[in-house]
C-alpha cells in the first residue's frame, strides 16, 4: 500500500518546558515553585523560587551577589511579594560546574492568588576583567622564576622531579580589589596551567594540587604533572592568571 503525501510543513510545538530567560551568557531555568503555607505556630508561610543559572564557562565568575531588595516576584492580582530578608546574599560558584543555584525567598502571597505572573530581579556577578598569560620556558629540577605584568607578580619556587612527578609551586600576587573575596586567586588559576612545548604541544595539570599560601592579595597552589614525556626543560609552564575582577549587573 502506498501513501502520498502531497505536503510536508512544520509545525510549532506547544512549549510545555520549564520557565527559561537569557540574559547575554547567562541563561536562567526555574527549576522548583514551593508554597508552603503554616497552619499554627510561629513565622510566616513562604513562597521559594528555585533557579538554576547557567554560565557560559569561559567567563568563569568568581562571585555572584544576590541582592533580594532587587528581586520582584509579583502574583496575578498585581501585588509585589515580599522577600523574607533582603539582605545581599553571595554566592560562590563552583569552578568545576556551570550551574549555579539559587534560591529566592518570599513571604507567600494572600490565598486569592493563583500563579506568579512576574519574576525578575538583578545580579551583581564578580569575574576577571581579562587574563595574565606569563610562559617560563625551561625550568630544571631545582630551579626558579618570577615574572611581572599589569600589577601581577607571578613566581615559580623550586621545581622538583620525584618518581614521575613533577612539582611546581605557584604563588600569584595581585594588587588591592574591592571584590569581597580573596580565595578568587586560586579559584582563576585552577585549570589555567599546563606545560607546552615548541610545536605547541601541550601536557595539562593532572596530578592534583594544593594550597600553600593563602592571604590577601597573595595565594600559592602547588601543581603536580604525572608522567609527562620527556624533561621538564622540554617544555615552557604557562600560567593564566586575571588582571584585576569587575562587577558586572545581570538583568533577568
Amino acid at each position: 500500500r502506498r501513501v502520498l503525501f502531497r505536503s510536508l510543513g512544520l509545525r510549532e510545538k506547544a512549549s510545555g518546558g520549564r520557565p527559561v530567560s537569557l540574559a547575554g551568557a547567562f541563561r536562567f531555568e526555574a527549576e522548583k515553585l514551593l508554597l508552603e503555607r503554616l497552619l499554627e505556630g510561629e513565622g510566616s508561610s513562604e513562597f521559594r523560587a528555585s533557579i538554576r543559572a547557567l554560565v557560559e564557562p569561559r567567563l568563569k565568575p568568581i562571585l555572584i551577589e544576590l541582592d533580594m531588595a532587587k528581586v520582584a516576584a509579583v502574583d496575578d492580582k498585581g501585588r509585589r511579594l515580599e522577600p523574607v530578608a533582603s539582605e545581599e546574599v553571595p554566592i560562590a560558584p563552583d569552578p568545576t560546574t556551570i550551574a549555579v543555584p539559587l534560591v529566592l525567598r518570599f513571604v507567600a502571597p494572600p490565598r486569592d492568588a493563583t500563579k506568579i505572573a512576574r519574576l525578575e530581579g538583578e545580579l551583581a556577578v564578580w569575574m576577571p576583567a581579562h587574563t595574565q598569560t606569563f610562559r617560563f620556558a625551561g625550568l630544571a629540577p631545582g630551579k626558579g622564576a618570577a615574572q611581572a605584568s599589569s600589577g601581577i607578580r607571578v613566581e615559580i619556587r623550586a621545581m622538583t622531579v620525584e618518581e614521575g612527578v613533577w612539582s611546581y609551586p605557584v604563588i600569584v600576587e595581585t594588587p588591592p580589589t574591592e571584590a569581597p573575596v580573596e580565595s578568587h586567586l586560586q579559584a582563576a588559576i585552577e585549570n589555567e596551567i599546563y606545560l607546552e612545548k615548541a610545536d605547541g604541544t601541550r601536557f595539562s595539570q593532572n596530578g592534583g594540587m594544593s594550597t600553600i599560601v593563602q592571604e590577601p592579595g597573595r595565594a600559592g597552589v602547588e601543581y603536580l604533572f604525572v608522567d609527562a614525556p620527556g624533561k621538564p626543560e622540554d617544555y615552557t609552564l604557562v600560567v593564566r592568571a586575571p588582571a584585576g575582577v569587575g562587577k558586572v549587573p545581570v538583568r533577568v
